[in-house]
């Protein structure tokens, strides 16, 4: 919300806490961000996934984290309304990284999408998730 060269200032020092991290270490510094599914859920491939993932992303800079993150406080350029495609949502209520109440707020003005706001998962434990969303893309694209 303060701009982009703020977010940068703050961006760069976590880049190099990420490229030097470990799985047990990412999982410390989530703290209290990861409900108990989601803790279950990042240990042992998922959490060494997401460090090998992070130190790529963040090989060359900040920059795509940054636009990533400025996109949440800019407009798309394009309505919700807008979307005409098929859609998937998949939230969980014990996401403790985005309130369930987005994925609700989203599920309203995408009410075409095949929508699946799920009581038990969290923000990480949706990826054991991911074969059913991999049957959908099949079935639809």
């Amino acid at each position: 919300m303060k701009g982009e060269t703020e977010l940068e200032q703050f961006l760069e020092p976590q880049r190099a806490g990420f490229l030097s991290a470990t799985p047990e270490g990412v999982s410390a510094a989530f703290g209290s961000l990861l409900s108990p599914v989601d803790s279950k859920a990042f240990a042992g491939e998922l959490a060494a996934y997401f460090v090998l993932d992070a130190r790529e992303a963040l090989r060359e800079g900040i920059m795509g984290w940054r636009d990533d993150d400025l996109a949440f406080v800019h407009p798309w350029g394009f309505e919700l309304s807008e979307i005409k495609v098929p859609t998937q949502i998949w939230h969980g209520a014990e996401d403790r990284f985005v309130p369930f109440a987005h994925g609700e707020w989203l599920a309203t003005r995408l009410p075409q999408a095949d929508v699946h706001l799920e009581p038990k998962e969290g923000h990480l434990s949706v990826v054991g998730r991911y074969p059913s969303v991999h049957e959908w893309l099949v079935s639809h694209f």
